[in-house]
């Protein structure tokens, strides 16, 4: 900047002169450190490998603060000491280089002393050496550098200034400085090299992983053509599974027939499963009852209770409700699907060599129960996780079936039950409507004609012989109190006010009271 200013003034340069003042250098120059302290801070920071998002708002602030402390200094500078406008703008250039200068340059060395220790972290000595030499010029820059200013009526820029420097070293102030600017960008630039022997390694550990990518990826594409292939045979086996559930659903959806929907699941099962010989569902008509054949398929007829099959299928569904799991009969004994032992390589259950018949449980112990009973061919000594699981989930589509066909049959029966009841209901309303008809007409009817024809007979005699008038009235309101109190009588036995009032126990007692007090009885 001083440059420029000398070669304007000697108008070598065509430069505007508002630019070249020497406010605008002084402002130029505290921007210049405050820039320093954000990016010493903003290194120690990455240096320490430190990751905060209030890093660069932390640098901004100690720069604006720090710029604020001078700005806070010019005002008491002038306040306090009333300079000359040269001499304020010198007192400016001293305060930016003692405020801002000093300890920017210091702390811009102190981090680079901290970068170059990453440097010699990584095997790279030479660079790190850079940098510290580099830190030490800029620390020489800074701090000694802008100690000795321009000579100001400020302490010690009275004493230690560039006049001193001159007359101590023989050279100018700022020969020094652009020697020490000299030594850090040769420094730096040196120390640039360690980003091109870090792309050299980047770029071999890119080859030999490019190399190892090519040969990973001949085997991924080897293991996804196996995969491929595996998927496919699962996938075609998956959409037979789920082909013969959704068959088998929408059968058991066409009818909520028990017997029938059972019927033709079995069926279905026989003919869709190629290792299943035979099918047969027992059932539990009520959790007290004993088991019983239901439904076959694969046999001419349904087994009778003493046959040898219908014997063996009550024991087998008997143990698999017990067990709450599949099960296996085989040679007159019982073994649970868990306990027969596994072959992990293939992920199938081997069978008992003599084993016969799989079982399956339909609903629970406490409810309307039962076993599904599959004749498995002799031939088919290991059955897959896929089976078992098809098979399971078959059981479990007719244990939903048969609740629904249960719930249903309930509810036809509830409905049933509600119609009879309804009809109770509507006879006996009858029956009381009949039953007050008769006492009003026998009892209150015949009360109030006969006082009528009584107040007709008075009406006569009231001239003629009012002793007679008055003694029929006298027995007509008689008459009328007795016909109103039977009307009452009538409307309490029809609703007591006790049964609103205190409930049902009170109003049978207050009954049972009434009448033994009338007939004299201990109720």
């Amino acid at each position: 900047f001083e440059m420029f200013q000398r070669l304007g003034a000697a108008e070598a340069a065509n430069i505007p002169a508002w630019l070249l003042l020497d406010e605008v250098r002084v402002a130029h120059l505290a921007i210049s450190f405050g820039l320093l302290v954000v990016f010493g801070i903003r290194l120690i920071y990455l240096s320490r490998r430190e990751e905060s998002r209030s890093e660069k708002l932390f640098a901004y602030l100690a720069a604006g603060g720090l710029l604020g402390i001078w700005v806070l200094s010019l005002l008491l500078t002038y306040w306090i000491y009333h300079p000359s406008p040269d001499e304020f703008v010198t007192a400016a250039d001293v305060l930016s280089r003692y405020i801002l200068g000093i300890p920017g340059s210091a702390l811009a060395a102190w981090a680079i002393v901290l970068e170059q220790r990453t440097f010699r972290r990584l095997d790279m000595p030479d660079t790190g050496r850079d940098l510290l030499r580099a830190a030490l010029a800029l620390f020489l820059y800074g701090v000694f550098g802008q100690t000795f200013t321009k000579a100001s009526f400020l302490f010690p820029a009275n004493v230690i200034n560039s006049e001193l420097f001159a007359l101590l070293f023989g050279i100018p102030i700022q020969l020094f400085r652009a020697a020490m600017a000299t030594l850090i960008a040769i420094f730096i630039v040196r120390a640039l090299r360690a980003f091109e022997i870090e792309r050299q390694r980047n770029l071999d550990r890119a080859n030999e992983a490019r190399l190892a990518a090519q040969e990973a990826a001949l085997v991924v594409q080897e293991n996804s053509r196996r995969e491929t292939e595996k998927l496919n045979q699962e996938l075609q086996t998956a959409v037979h599974d789920l082909s013969l559930l959704f068959d088998l659903s929408r059968t058991l959806a066409t009818t909520l027939n028990r017997d029938l929907l059972l019927e033709r699941a079995a069926e279905q099962i026989c003919d869709s499963l190629p290792y299943v010989q035979s099918v047969l569902v027992m059932l539990r008509p009520e959790p007290d009852l004993p088991l019983r054949c239901h439904t076959c398929a694969g046999m001419d007829q349904l087994p009778e209770c003493d046959t040898p099959i219908c014997a063996e299928g009550k024991v087998l569904v008997g143990h698999i409700l017990q067990i709450g799991q599949p099960a296996v009969y085989f040679a007159d004994q019982l073994l649970g699907l868990a306990d027969c032992p596994a072959d992990s390589g293939l992920g199938a259950v081997s069978l008992p060599p003599e084993a016969s018949d799989l079982g399956f449980p339909l609903g629970e112990m406490n409810s309307i129960s039962g076993g599904l009973v599959l004749d498995i061919n002799p031939e088919m000594t290991q059955v897959g996780q896929r089976d078992l699981s098809l098979l399971g989930a078959i059981a479990s589509q007719l244990t939903l079936a048969l609740e629904n066909a249960t719930r249903y049959g309930e509810s036809q029966a509830r409905e049933t039950l509600r119609g009879e009841l309804l009809h109770q209901v509507v006879s006996a309303q009858e029956r009381e409507r009949q039953r007050i008809a008769r006492e009003l007409h026998d009892g209150t009817g015949q009360a109030l004609t006969a006082l009528g024809l009584g107040f007709a007979a008075a009406s006569e005699n009231v001239q003629h012989n009012p002793e007679l008038a008055a003694a029929q009235l006298t027995e007509l309101k008689t008459m009328s109190t007795q016909a109103l109190q039977e009307l009452r009588d009538m409307i309490r036995d029809l609703r007591p006010s006790l049964l609103d009032d205190l409930g049902l126990v009170p109003a049978v007692q207050s009954q049972l009271q009434s009448c033994a007090a009338r007939t004299s009885v201990a109720i």
